[in-house]
């Protein structure tokens, strides 16, 4: 427990919305950490279910657990209250959805102290169904296994901006956030803001870590969740926007970082078009021509970034103008070039997974 007079080693930041089904394994999973000396504050976004009655059961149970309500405001705002709020060293994210392992944040902050860290993240798990029948696969944070253990600036190593931006799987440092106001993008009906946030903490970091264990657990079967909406490509582009703009008041990271965000951009456009209908491809193309138009005209594109396919591709959507074809994704039909170029895009433990996947020596869990 955390004395009257200290300061909690990690500020548990809970967003809480509509989660009645979900809500208690999650702060079960959050009040039995190893690590003791927590806070646990509870951001209800002004939820019409059983939540808040959840949430007052526990604050009476744990006094580490700190309640605030507010009016719905959405996801960022609901993080940024938790971390004006927060007094700990630390900052960690836990969706109410979501569960974690018991010695998250123990071994989290075990590392960030003995490394004198901006942040450390680790590697994750999906998973759909309930305790009796649950179905996980492992997630890798890292494209490729020698970005782990090591303590890395990002300024010296910008591709290290392709490591995945979920934000939940790590802690960040309270006064490196504060130092340089990192905060989450408010913009009412706004998604993805794991994508701002992740950006923000990577270019100002100066000492950062990742680490092969996967202690968070993401669901993947929440029908409220906002990866199941097929129409929030459009909120991928607008979050990417708020990057963009966030980016261009910093002139000397803009020239550094913009072509590795343009790739981020342009592998979430890919993801999306695969998962999304023809209308909704149709409606996003004009937007999607004009900002690979853009990107060219400010040099932002670095194609030795990108495989074949996806140059092609982008060649593709700036056409659409004239020919108003929907373009889709081609891989080389030569097998090798294709190996080559996913080893390229997506590092080479994703890259042989699927292989077996193709193979058919191991069954792939979620699309």
């Amino acid at each position: 427990m955390v004395g009257k007079n200290e300061c909690p080693k990690v500020s548990v930041i809970v967003p809480v919305f509509n989660v009645q089904n979900y809500l208690e394994e999650c702060l079960d999973s959050i009040v039995s950490q190893t690590l003791r000396e927590i806070e646990i504050i509870c951001v209800d976004d002004g939820s019409t279910d059983r939540s808040a009655e959840i949430l007052q059961r526990y604050a009476q149970r744990d006094t580490r657990v700190k309640l605030i309500h507010k009016p719905n405001r959405g996801y960022g705002h609901t993080i940024n209250m938790g971390i004006r709020y927060a007094t700990g060293k630390y900052i960690g994210i836990v969706e109410s959805d979501d569960f974690i392992r018991a010695d998250m944040f123990e071994v989290l902050w075990e590392k960030a102290e003995k490394h004198s860290l901006d942040f450390i993240k680790s590697d994750f798990k999906y998973f759909t169904g309930e305790k009796s029948n649950r179905i996980t696969e492992r997630v890798m944070t890292c494209p490729r296994l020698g970005w782990y253990y090591r303590i890395w600036n990002a300024s010296k190593e910008p591709k290290l901006l392709e490591a995945n931006l979920m934000n939940v799987t790590g802690i960040y440092r309270l006064d490196f956030l504060r130092k340089y106001d990192i905060k989450l993008n408010e913009t009412p009906g706004a998604a993805f803001q794991d994508t701002g946030f992740w950006f923000q903490v990577f270019i100002f970091a100066d000492r950062m870590m990742f680490i092969p264990h996967a202690f968070y657990y993401i669901r993947r079967d929440n029908p409220h969740s906002s990866v199941w909406n097929p129409e929030q490509i459009l909120k991928i582009s607008a979050e990417y926007q708020f990057v963009y703009n966030y980016l261009s008041a910093l002139p000397e990271k803009y020239k550094l970082f913009s072509p590795y965000l343009f790739k981020k951009r342009i592998s979430a456009y890919l993801f999306s078009f695969s998962n999304t209908s023809i209308e909704t491809k149709k409606m996003f193309m004009p937007l999607f021509s004009r900002e690979i138009s853009e990107a060219e005209n400010k040099k932002e594109i670095s194609e030795p970034l990108f495989d074949r396919g996806t140059l092609s591709f982008m060649r593709e959507v700036k056409l659409w103008e004239n020919n108003k074809q929907i373009p889709y994704y081609r891989p080389s039909r030569f097998p090798w070039i294709r190996f080559y170029d996913c080893i390229k895009e997506n590092g080479s433990f994703y890259t042989f997974k699927h292989l077996l996947i193709k193979l058919k020596l191991i069954k792939k869990v979620f699309e």
